[in-house]
């Protein structure tokens, strides 16, 4: 069986969420710049807030990725998807006979275009099957900014 811990309810795949693909990586990428530039000795002469900056750059880089998916704290608390489905006892928007309800909004469909045809391709290849082709697109470095993604 697959490892759900990236998956949530209304059909995304931490792993390519920048937040978890990229961002901590290209903030250490960032911050090995500005050392090297001196940017630790000087920012702050140049950019009044470089401390501040910096301690936002540290954050990103040091983000904890074993609190990710919906389910394990990620996300926003009051999100209406993940409300309806634990009100349900369902663990994915594929299985509710509601698919696709007013929830999936057009603001976060403009975000995540994806939505639909994820929730579509689970229903039809079962959540395992998905999570294996999530876990191909992650190892090939996508995330849900590729344009690439959502073709």
């Amino acid at each position: 069986m697959e490892n759900k811990d990236f998956t949530t309810h209304c059909g995304l795949y931490c792993k390519l969420c920048a937040h978890y693909a990229r961002v901590p990586k290209q903030a250490a990428k960032f911050k090995v710049i500005l050392l090297k530039e001196g940017y630790d000795y000087f920012g702050e002469y140049i950019y009044p807030e470089y401390k501040n900056f910096r301690k936002v750059l540290d954050q990103m880089e040091s983000t904890d990725l074993t609190k990710c998916r919906c389910f394990g704290g990620c996300g926003n608390p009051e999100c209406k998807i993940r409300i309806c489905a634990k009100e349900k006892g369902i663990e994915y928007c594929a299985s509710c006979a509601d698919f696709p309800c007013a929830n999936f909004t057009e603001g976060f469909l403009k975000t995540y275009p994806c939505l639909i045809a994820n929730n579509r391709r689970i229903k039809e290849i079962g959540i395992e099957a998905w999570i294996k082709e999530q876990e191909k697109l992650f190892k090939a470095d996508y995330s849900y900014n590729d344009d690439k993604l959502f073709r």
